[in-house]
């Protein structure tokens, strides 16, 4: 590996691995299934166990609700409703769950420390993606300080492809529904919750509906810095913030952590129009778009009554002031499915947000069209990768050949440069006169080396994160390989890159570099291979293909100038 590209890789790691580290993301919990439909269809349901009648509106309203918990379906997902705490224990019948990889040192490094097991490259069988855990309280709703909590509500209708429930919040009485919407732009869950002052008396406090779900700190270990780990979402004004497990934010193009430090549990507002709020991993997502103005997002945490469970998400309010008897209605749209670009811009523009391509998005979207593009015509995501490749290294052939002749024609010049520093060592002026007449008369450009690597390196960002984020290479084969958006499990991919790197590496001229240098650059292939042993299989595809090919441009570069004497300095 030359030099210049050992230090770009350098930065390339440092950089990621800094910002990696300011939003880090916590890992979901495991769950259990939840019952489906009894005649096995993927229509949209609604059940309670039991089922309660259709019953008439109360009147009045019931100040206190016994929790109760009503099966709801649509849309291929399954959840449960509680009346207390929200929706949770949601699957995705259609989608498997993640693998649980077990790489080959992992194994043998447990073997050798007398845990003598089965090895399972690919784990057991995952079962169906679990979305949101039975810990999960989204489309809670509530009235008053958020201290309260949500609202204890009454099953009012259940039936297919609908739930009516309603309560009260002190003196505020509460309607809430949830109905499954399969328009052709994609399905969806409407939501329409109103609240009604039933006081004697105007008030103004805050009404609001939140989605939580338990977080869990960030597992130990290099494997655990690419599993995909739910966070809380919210768009506001066109911008995407993450939230902390302790409420706050932890980054996005909102801002970092906020501009005031808050008291923990206390709600973090974002300032703007709200778009949407939710919960996400990586591949896939449980998203509550507004349709109602005037709405103030949080970042918020909560611990469901009876339990020791702390939850992170985030909550939409509205603060009117309703006379007595006035109502203040708000509407939402739900969609609980994988993160898959076309899907969720069908649905809403700024819903393809939630896509993580990271700060260079703006070159990350046409690189994931293309990728998209490339995989309809070959049917194969991991050919698609290889043509992604092909295709990013012939746009920037040119100026990686130019960049890599110049530093051929450095090392041609280098003991001549050499002999002048050392013959004027005492007279620095004439010392750079000459090294920049030798320079020019070899059309030799110090810069053209570095140039080149600046350029690529927003590309490498997003590309790297395009192919690290993109749920289309989730759960996808190719070759060996059962899923491309995991580590190999078998570390093949993972050695050959190792290798390419030390091949590489001997096209780089050490002999005029300084000793310290020079072994640090021997090392380097070794220490970056530990990173991509924990590459999803992916991305070490991308990283071989585009190595192999620097090797052979490098060769063949190095061949055509070949060693020509380079003219001694005037």
């Amino acid at each position: 590996m030359d030099r210049r590209t050992g230090l770009g890789l350098l930065l390339f790691v440092m950089l990621f691995y800094t910002w990696a580290l300011l939003r880090r993301e916590p890992e979901p919990p495991p769950g259990e299934e939840v019952p489906t439909a009894e005649d096995g269809s993927d229509a949209p349901v609604a059940t309670a166990e039991p089922t309660p009648a259709p019953m008439p509106t109360p009147d009045p309203m019931p100040s206190v609700a016994e929790a109760a918990e009503v099966a709801f379906a649509g849309c291929g997902a399954e959840g449960t409703y509680s009346t207390r705490d929200g929706l949770g224990d949601v699957y995705l019948p259609d989608h498997e769950g993640p693998l649980q990889v077990q790489p080959l040192y992992s194994w043998l490094y447990s073997a050798a420390s007398g845990e003598m097991t089965e090895w399972k490259p690919w784990g057991d069988p995952p079962g169906p993606e679990h979305l949101l855990s039975e810990y999960a309280s989204t489309l809670t709703v509530g009235a008053g300080p958020w201290s309260q909590g949500p609202a204890t509500l009454a099953v009012v209708d259940a039936r297919e492809g609908q739930l009516v429930l309603q309560g009260r919040a002190g003196d505020m009485q509460i309607r809430h529904t949830i109905s499954v919407d399969d328009a052709d732009t994609g399905c969806v869950f409407n939501v329409e919750t109103s609240w009604t002052n039933g006081g004697s008396s105007p008030v103004t406090v805050p009404l609001w509906v939140g989605t939580h779900e338990r977080m869990q700190e960030e597992a130990g270990g290099m494997m655990a810095r690419y599993d995909s780990r739910v966070q809380p979402l919210l768009h506001v004004d066109d911008d995407l913030a993450y939230g902390s497990e302790e409420g706050g934010m932890v980054g996005g193009c909102v801002g970092f952590g906020g501009e005031e430090p808050v008291s923990p549990g206390e709600p973090v507002a974002i300032d703007g129009p709200v778009d949407w709020f939710g919960i996400a991993d990586r591949y896939f997502g449980f998203l509550v778009l507004t349709e109602t103005e005037g709405g103030v997002g949080h970042f918020s945490t909560r611990t469901p009554a009876g339990t020791d469970v702390s939850l992170a998400g985030a909550h939409v309010s509205y603060s009117p002031t309703l006379a007595v008897g006035e109502t203040h209605k708000a509407s939402f749209r739900v969609y609980a499915g994988p993160l898959d670009a076309d899907a969720l811009e069908a649905i809403d523009p700024t819903l393809g947000d939630a896509i993580d391509l990271g700060f260079f998005a703006f070159f990350g979207y046409p690189l994931l069209w293309l990728l998209r593009f490339y995989q309809s015509f070959v049917i194969n995501w991991g050919v698609a990768i290889i043509l992604l490749t092909l295709t990013v290294k012939a746009a920037f052939f040119k100026m990686t050949q130019n960049s890599y002749r110049s530093m051929q024609r450095m090392q041609q010049i280098q003991p001549e440069m050499t002999r002048i520093r050392e013959e004027f060592a005492d007279d620095p002026q004439e010392m750079n006169r000459l090294t920049m007449e030798l320079m020019a008369r070899e059309k030799v450009n110090p810069l053209a080396g570095c140039l080149p690597m600046v350029a690529q390196m927003p590309v490498w960002f997003a590309l790297y994160q395009v192919l690290l984020s993109s749920v289309d290479l989730y759960h996808t084969n190719f070759l060996y390989l059962r899923d491309l958006s995991a580590p190999d499990p078998y570390c093949v991919l993972p050695l050959i890159v190792v290798a390419l790197m030390m091949i590489q590496q001997q096209f780089t001229n050490t002999a005029n570099m300084d000793p310290a240098q020079a072994r640090v650059m021997r090392f380097m292939p070794l220490m970056f291979g530990l990173f991509f042993f924990t590459f999803p299989s992916g991305l070490a595809l991308y990283m071989f293909v585009n190595m192999t090919l620097s090797i052979l441009q490098q060769w063949w570069i190095k061949r055509s100038l070949g060693d020509a004497p380079v003219a001694a300095a005037a």
